[in-house]
């Protein structure tokens, strides 16, 4: 992805991240009409965090750890790909939030109603402790997926792209 070469040059807070954002989506497009491709998935929420300024989860950086949590990534990638004909399509890649965390087990044998998945043996599902197989019976994350989505469309819904 567009951020993952920060994530590996270990450049969190790199202050000029929204630049270079800029111009690897410029790189981007430009090879996506060389080869002939029209369209882009973008996952507006992936990996617990966002690429645009949300109003309920508060982030201090973007979803590649690199950027200002702030700024609007997703605005500026739609407008480059409106000035080019191309279209963004949003993705949301909605695993858990930061308040999502996993239940212990001594919670679950308590009876609390978590809000991760758990096993016919009484464990929490997840792959680490800050992600966690949401239980999607649960009001919370419902809510919470809910409200990713009133946001994206507050954001982006005048976007032609």
């Amino acid at each position: 992805g567009l951020g993952d070469v920060y994530k590996r040059q270990g450049m969190n807070n790199h202050i000029e991240f929204y630049r270079n954002w800029h111009a690897t989506t410029e790189n981007m497009i430009k090879f996506m009409r060389f080869s002939g491709q029209n369209m882009y998935l973008m996952g507006h929420y992936m990996y617990g965090s966002t690429l645009y300024p949300t109003k309920r989860f508060v982030y201090s950086q973007n979803t590649y750890q690199s950027g200002d949590g702030a700024l609007d990534y997703g605005a500026l990638m739609l407008r480059m790909f409106e000035r080019n004909g191309m279209k963004l399509i949003s993705n949301i890649q909605f695993g858990c939030t930061k308040e999502h965390r996993m239940p212990t087990v001594e919670e679950i044998a308590r009876g609390e109603k978590p809000w991760a998945l758990v096993s016919r043996e009484g464990r929490p599902g997840g792959w680490g402790r800050d992600n966690t197989w949401l239980n999607w019976m649960h009001p919370r994350p419902q809510d919470d997926l809910l409200t990713v989505i009133d946001e994206l469309l507050e954001l982006y819904a005048q976007y032609p792209a």
